[in-house]
């Protein structure tokens, strides 16, 4: 739930462009989002970042605008942030979510639910 605040959050602040989430973005927006829910885990961003894309499917690895290759790490995926960073830079956000999210309203709304889910 916190990481689709802190994707609120950049849509909120014009920060996804092309449908593009770029990391340093992410993990900034995740890490204020974070701290008021578990300060302990404010520098996993990575994880959400990578994990959006696997069985979530809202959004797609990118590095440098093409995708992202994760084939020559131990299992196909990241275990930090740094070898995270080292095949991908961004993410391309699934056509269906951004056009839920490019509403204020809408975005106000998700969020209201996603902070009570935290809240529970």
């Amino acid at each position: 739930p916190v990481s689709l605040l802190a994707l609120l959050d950049l849509a909120d602040a014009g920060k996804i462009t092309n449908n593009t989430v770029n990391w340093p973005d992410f993990r900034s927006a995740y890490s204020v989002a974070m701290k008021e829910v578990d300060p302990s885990k404010v520098k996993d961003a990575w994880r959400p970042f990578y994990h959006m894309s696997g069985r979530v499917g809202l959004w797609s690895m990118c590095k440098g605008g093409a995708a992202a290759d994760f084939s020559g790490i131990s299992k196909g995926k990241p275990t930090s942030a740094a070898s995270l960073v080292a095949h991908a830079d961004s993410a391309q956000l699934d056509d269906t979510l951004v056009a839920g999210i490019q509403d204020a309203t809408t975005r106000t709304a998700i969020r209201r639910s996603v902070q009570a889910i935290i809240q529970s």
